[in-house]
């Protein structure tokens, strides 16, 4: 049984890194910000508040495995925003 368990662990891992490349994927731009940088501190401090409330619902909320690919998909691509700020 502890195989099965095993395996299946492994596939999700799998299955989480395949969707992290996806997610980095650039596509085409949907909308574009212009933003002085005296916005850029506070943008980034707003992004990164959002990730941890998101991130922090996910640990402690009971949610499905969709509910939780979801929320990680939100926190990835803020991440990335952030990133690039």
């Amino acid at each position: 049984m502890k195989s099965d368990s095993t395996t299946v662990i492994k596939n999700m891992e799998f299955l989480v890194k395949e969707l992290h490349k996806e997610w980095d994927r650039s596509g085409a731009s949907k909308a574009s910000v212009v933003i002085t940088l005296e916005e850029v501190d506070g943008i980034n401090d707003k992004l990164k508040e959002i990730i941890y409330q998101t991130q922090k619902s996910v640990d402690k909320d009971e949610l499905t495995f969709k509910q939780s690919i979801a929320k990680s998909k939100e926190c990835y691509v803020l991440l990335r925003v952030v990133r690039k700020i």
